[in-house]
């Protein structure tokens, strides 16, 4: 009997597992089509999800939290730029479609380097020494402009190396970038599964007694730094093909936030949080950036609901929604939602979007956030919404 139990089960994870692929598949050929807006959030998304996937190997996997992540993409993004910019200008032999493991390379090197340093300590040590590097190349890459730039970084062109087909539309460069990005997480969850992704799993469950049955810690801890290191230079090599422009900010605690804000949000364990986090945090920095400018209002409010309410991130929180759900409580939760976008955007509006006049306008609707009316209709769509929640509950407790 348990052994039925336990080939259905299994059966059921490959189902689950193969229907997930499949329409992660099909959405991501759905810019393809498209185009527009659609495409640069793909384009955006495919890389931030390699280097999210990257942060969980050192986070999810090993138990290192690092506050620096971002600096090895952008070593990989530069590294990068200049292999295109030597291929326009010294003709180097520079095949485009292999750009990604420039960067790879690059960052690989660069976490030999730092995380040298960094894995002799782990905890709160470990966080404080790679927030301090990645400061440290933030600094240094604008005191050094003529390597970084300056304040305008360094421009670049994905046509100007070698590649068998025209990577000018932005088609073509986003289907480069979902197949690097493929292989990349795939490799990342292949290297999940050997004898050092066992022993980095071991390491950050147990370091003492792990160091106690004779696994070096250390040397654990910087092979897995490397190897992220390395993918995360993959991801900033993606990023230079898409925006074909590269700047100090790569390297900045910003870049480093949105990596750990993504998979907080989705969730550190397995792929699927870093996936899902990304995307979200890619549509609210993307999508819902051209809708309002209140969209980091929204995201940090996400973020704190998230971490309140189900600290294992997203995928957990839908799991527990799905088994919780009923009419009324969606109901109530549509009617909440819509006062609090109401509430924020009005507020927008008197505040930080002043220049841009009070008048809200969705759609054919029109509202005026220096009039009483609107304020009156949030009034009413919190009060509302908070009755209906009542009513859920009371329903709930006499079942």
């Amino acid at each position: 009997m348990t052994l039925d139990v336990l080939r259905d089960w299994r059966r059921h994870a490959r189902v689950r597992r193969a229907a997930t692929v499949s329409v992660c598949a099909l959405a991501a050929c759905v810019p393809l089509w498209s185009g527009g807006l659609p495409l640069s959030f793909a384009s955006q998304a495919a890389a931030m999800i390699v280097l999210a996937q990257s942060f969980q190997l050192l986070l999810g996997e090993t138990g290192l939290l690092s506050f620096g992540h971002a600096a090895y993409a952008g070593i990989g993004a530069f590294a990068a730029a200049y292999a295109l910019n030597l291929a326009g200008s010294e003709h180097w032999p520079s095949p485009t479609p292999l750009l990604p493991l420039v960067g790879g390379l690059a960052g690989a090197l660069g976490g030999a380097t730092l995380g040298w340093f960094a894995t002799r300590r782990g905890g709160i040590a470990f966080a404080m020494i790679t927030l301090g590097m990645g400061e440290l190349l933030a600094t240094g890459s604008a005191a050094w402009p003529a390597v970084f730039g300056g304040e305008g970084g360094i421009s670049t062109d994905r046509t100007l190396g070698w590649s068998p087909f025209d990577l000018g539309p932005e088609r073509h460069a986003y289907g480069l970038i979902a197949v690097w990005a493929v292989l990349a997480v795939v490799a990342m969850r292949a290297l999940v599964r050997t004898p050092l992704g066992l022993a980095a799993h071991a390491v950050r469950e147990q370091p003492v007694r792990a160091a106690f049955v004779g696994l070096d810690v250390a040397r654990i801890r910087y092979r897995m730094m490397i190897a992220s290191a390395a993918f995360a230079g993959v991801a900033g090599a993606l990023m230079a093909i898409a925006n074909e422009h590269v700047s100090g900010d790569a390297f900045g605690l910003g870049q480093s936030g949105a990596v750990l804000l993504a998979v907080v949000l989705g969730g550190a364990s397995g792929w699927r949080g870093p996936l899902l986090g990304t995307l979200v945090y890619t549509g609210f920095a993307v999508a819902l950036a051209t809708l309002t400018r209140a969209w980091p209002f929204y995201l940090g409010l996400l973020f704190i609901g998230v971490v309140s309410l189900s600290p294992a991130g997203l995928i957990d929180g839908i799991r527990v929604v799905r088994a919780r759900i009923t009419l009324m409580r969606a109901l109530a939760g549509a009617v909440l939602l819509a006062a609090l976008i109401l509430s924020i955007e009005m507020t927008y509006r008197l505040t930080v979007s002043a220049d841009s006049g009070s008048l809200l306008t969705w759609g054919n609707v029109r509202f005026d956030a220096a009039t009483r009316e609107p304020w009156q209709w949030a009034a009413v769509l919190w009060i509302s919404g908070a009755a209906i929640w009542m009513v859920s509950l009371r329903r709930e407790v006499r079942q």
